[in-house]
């Protein structure tokens, strides 16, 4: 049996996803700028999971008839690796027109199929010790400059990806109009990111 929870609500929720993922992907360019690439890089990664979230609800709220979450639909969205996968999974149709994927998302899908992406978050934030060669491993040590750009771009390719898709689909509702000014907001934001 499910919990009852008004469409609305679920728009909200979607809403409040999106902000919090915003919110994340900002506060981790900041952090990249004052040179604290491991948590820049951790930042940026879970944003990019509150993306895939954003899109796992959207999914929820299209085959959700009867207004319900279930138990299971609420262990799909605390699922890390099923947000990370579906950070990049916009509807089919959109999918066909953009033929090309960015270098930056092949990369990012081949990290999630080889599983390396949860060893990636925990290299940003814990230190380690291998007893088999005796070494210790420190944040700031594997986490490096390159590691926080590549993931940045990511977030900001996954937000950019997923607003254009809700915002060509049918399940565009009143609601998500304002993600248009958004979209406008963060690709010029990528783009000085990007060049600065």
């Amino acid at each position: 049996m499910g919990n009852k929870i008004k469409s609305r609500l679920l728009i909200d929720f979607q809403i409040e996803t999106f902000q919090n993922a915003k919110r994340l992907l900002l506060e981790s360019e900041d952090l990249f700028r004052s040179n604290m690439f491991p948590t820049s890089t951790f930042l940026a990664l879970t944003a990019i999971e509150e993306m895939g979230k954003f899109y796992l609800i959207r999914i929820i709220s299209i085959k959700n008839s009867k207004d319900e979450l279930t138990k299971n639909d609420i262990k799909k969205l605390r699922d890390h690796s099923l947000k990370q996968l579906n950070s990049f999974l916009p509807p089919v149709p959109f999918r066909q027109e953009k033929q090309k994927v960015s270098k930056n998302i092949s990369l990012f899908w081949s990290l999630h199929a080889d599983n390396k992406l949860m060893a990636i978050r925990n290299n940003c934030l814990y230190t380690d010790f291998n007893v088999n060669n005796g070494v210790s491993h420190i944040p700031q040590q594997s986490i490096k400059k390159e590691n926080a750009l590549y993931f940045l771009g990511v977030a900001f390719e996954v937000m950019l990806l997923q607003i254009e898709s809700l915002l060509t689909c049918l399940d565009c509702s009143r609601e998500h109009l304002f993600l248009e000014e958004e979209r406008i907001l963060l690709s010029n934001r990528y783009k000085e990111f990007m060049n600065g």
